[in-house]
């Protein structure tokens, strides 16, 4: 953002972000759900790669200050930087658990714990994972080109 001339970092502390285009001395003064709340609207956007070495992909960069200017818009005023990556942790999910889903079990073992594991999970409310279970479910040998046989078989 720093190199971003639609952005402006405020002195002082704790560390604020506006848009270059806001009041002077204008700081948001509102509910933090608030800010998250705008950044759920923002659609159209995700991350699909993150590096933790090296320069932001300019994909996952777009993504971010696409919906940091929402939120900033929002907020007619400077947000803090702590408040600013709390909305993006969740507008993210940047600090969800990863999920493993097991491909092969022996007996039947395996299956049953990561039957047990998705029962007790919370449901999708985007519903992005009942589409990707009917896509997968629709794919057939031939639209795996690059998978092994014994993949396309599994398929």
């Amino acid at each position: 953002m720093g190199e971003d001339a639609a952005y402006r970092k405020l002195k002082g502390s704790p560390p604020r972000w506006a848009l270059a285009d806001h009041v002077e001395g204008a700081v948001w003064q509102g509910d933090l759900d608030d800010l998250i709340a705008q950044a759920a609207q923002v659609k159209g956007v995700g991350i699909t790669r993150w590096n933790h070495a090296g320069p932001t992909p300019r994909q996952t960069v777009h993504a971010l200050k696409t919906v940091l200017l929402s939120v900033l818009r929002y907020a007619q005023g400077a947000v803090r930087e702590e408040d600013l990556a709390k909305v993006l942790e969740a507008r993210f999910d940047l600090l969800e658990p990863a999920r493993f889903t097991a491909l092969y079990a022996d007996e039947g073992t395996v299956a049953e714990t990561v039957e047990q594991h998705a029962a007790a999970a919370a449901p999708d409310p985007t519903g992005v994972e009942g589409v990707a279970e009917d896509i997968w479910q629709r794919l057939t040998p031939n639209d795996l080109p690059d998978a092994s046989p014994d993949t396309r078989a599994a398929a």
